[in-house]
């Protein structure tokens, strides 16, 4: 892989699937923030933690600005053209 900055980054086969999610707790401290990203069963009540990720404040700050972002784009897509202002035809 490769983003925009031209820089390399590679992706381990073994975290190449990902990981589904469907809660996250997050515990902050004055120099960092850690994620636990947890998978929850629905039919028992149990979960899992399936990944952590602790980060500086700095991206913490990226990642709220980037999700707010992308949450924007996502939802503005989803809408109906007459909602967005698209012409009909």
């Amino acid at each position: 892989m490769s983003d925009d900055g031209g820089i390399e980054v590679t992706l381990d086969d073994s975290v190449f699937a990902g990981v589904w999610v469907n809660d996250v707790w997050i515990a902050s401290r004055p120099d960092e923030f850690t994620l636990d990203f947890i998978r929850w069963d629905p039919r028992e009540p149990r979960g899992a933690i399936v990944a952590r990720v602790a980060m500086s404040p700095r991206l913490m700050r990226q990642l709220l600005d980037d999700g707010e972002r992308s949450w924007q784009t996502w939802s503005e897509s989803t809408l109906p053209p007459e909602v967005r202002g698209d012409d009909a035809e």
